[in-house]
């Protein structure tokens, strides 16, 4: 159950998670004379989604061997459809990320039930 999945290549960044859905920036590299700057990087994602950094990125998941097949068409399905909270049914939702709830694990079920409300999403 992938939730958020980032690829970082050449200083470009793909990246896919469940809220958000699919995003491109870069990565800037801060340096002052000899000293770098110390700390995180600094990400700035682009205003939409550049295609050349997702072909680049889709070319990188489809060559990495140490990936096993299924994680493979995962990650590549993610970037391909971007499936997030808003465009998911519940049908797909519950299959994605329900799976405790049949469980009967209570826990993931108030999780599952606030994140739910806080997107606005109801039962129809």
């Amino acid at each position: 159950n992938i939730i958020k999945q980032q690829l970082t290549f050449f200083g470009q960044i793909l990246e896919w998670n469940v809220v958000e859905g699919l995003r491109t920036g870069f990565v800037i590299d801060e340096e002052d004379g000899e000293h770098k700057a110390k700390g995180s990087p600094i990400i700035r994602f682009d205003g939409s989604p550049q295609r050349q950094t997702i072909e680049q990125g889709l070319e990188i998941l489809a060559n990495t061997l140490a990936l096993s097949d299924l994680d493979r068409k995962r990650l590549i399905d993610n970037i391909v459809r971007q499936p997030s909270l808003t465009t998911l049914g519940p049908d797909e939702l519950i299959e994605r990320y329900g799976s405790y709830l049949r469980g009967g694990t209570k826990p993931v079920a108030n999780w599952l039930t606030r994140l739910l409300n806080a997107i606005g999403f109801r039962k129809k």
